[in-house]
């Protein structure tokens, strides 16, 4: 049989800066989306509003690691 495993959530982190919004920003991770981050940040609007907020646009509303993502 197959090994199964459980995957952890990931930690959130977010930084003070001096962006718009709530003067926070979030990095990037390897294997994050605007819609999980989202939800784990609670962000009201989601992942419309991140995006719109830092610019990108869809419909694919791409993001790479180690990008800094300001927050609302």
């Amino acid at each position: 049989w197959p090994s199964i495993r459980a995957r952890a959530p990931r930690r959130r982190h977010c930084r003070p800066s001096a962006s718009a919004g709530s003067g926070k920003t979030y990095v990037v991770q390897r294997g994050d989306s605007l819609y999980q981050i989202g939800i784990d940040l609670n962000i009201a609007g989601g992942y419309k509003a991140l995006a719109a907020l830092n610019g990108i646009s869809g419909p694919d509303y791409t993001i790479v690691p180690g990008q800094v993502l300001k927050l609302p």
